[in-house]
């Protein structure tokens, strides 16, 4: 596991830049206190929250889930305002969790896929993003989601085209390296090798940003949808360093 699990400081930065997201374990936080280095435990207090007014989130990454959660549960014991969070590599039974999310870490120089060599790479610093791109960046993600978000000011967006077709996207976030809402591309371009041609070119940018890592994070669907199970097999096909289970644990 990454020192980025490990390490409390590092943990931190990571978590803070990763509020863009506004998922269920990684929002706007209003304060973040180190309860215990081992197993790494946090208080977070959310800034706004329906789910709770704070949550604790224990890393388990030398102990078994089981006692993790046990000891969740001590500190965190289903009383109004508090929800525990669970990140561990073991998968648990459904019983467990109501939400779920996939952490993927790589090395920057890590061993992944053999990446597609015909794609054309657009890279665009935070804010030197137009219309036009980011009108292509709709199209793209509409045919590999369904949807559209768009890039966090603060990150980068890399795009790249085919035959002078833009046809896939990311954002780069230099605050977490962090790959802001994952790698698209569109549909009919799948099964190319685009999408690991733009995971090698946001490995390049976190290590010019000063990381030796970056991670991406995929939040399922309780019982995982083909969707799901397909981001994953990709995501798992590019050699991570490691693989983490997010939980939000029943109380």
């Amino acid at each position: 596991m990454g020192t980025v699990f490990r390490d409390a400081d590092c943990f931190i930065k990571w978590f803070s830049g990763l509020s863009v997201l506004r998922i269920f374990w990684a929002r706007s936080f209003r304060g973040v206190e180190v309860l215990d280095q081992d197993p790494l435990t946090l208080k977070i207090r959310w800034s706004r929250s329906r789910d709770g007014r704070e949550a604790l989130f224990m890393i388990c990454v030398k102990d078994d889930a089981a006692a993790c959660m046990r000891k969740l549960y001590r500190l965190c014991p289903g009383k109004e305002g508090c929800v525990g969070i669970l990140a561990t590599s073991m998968e648990l039974e459904k019983v467990f969790f109501d939400r779920w999310s996939k952490v993927f870490l790589y090395s920057v120089q890590g061993s992944f896929l053999e990446p597609n060599r015909e794609v054309a790479i657009e890279v665009y610093e935070p804010g030197y993003i137009g219309g036009d791109v980011l009108q292509h960046i709709k199209e793209i993600q509409r045919a590999s989601w369904g949807f559209f978000t768009p890039p966090p000011p603060g990150d980068y967006v890399v795009v790249a085209s085919l035959n002078n077709t833009p046809v896939a996207s990311a954002y780069y976030n230099p605050s977490s390296s962090n790959i802001d809402y994952g790698i698209h591309v569109s549909k009919r371009y799948w099964r190319r090798r685009i999408g690991t041609r733009l995971l090698t070119e946001v490995a390049s940018i976190a290590y010019s940003n000063g990381y030796t890592w970056l991670t991406v994070v995929r939040v399922l669907r309780i019982n995982p949808s083909q969707a799901d199970r397909r981001a994953i097999a990709f995501y798992r096909a590019n050699n991570p360093v490691s693989e983490l289970n997010i939980y939000r644990i029943r109380s």
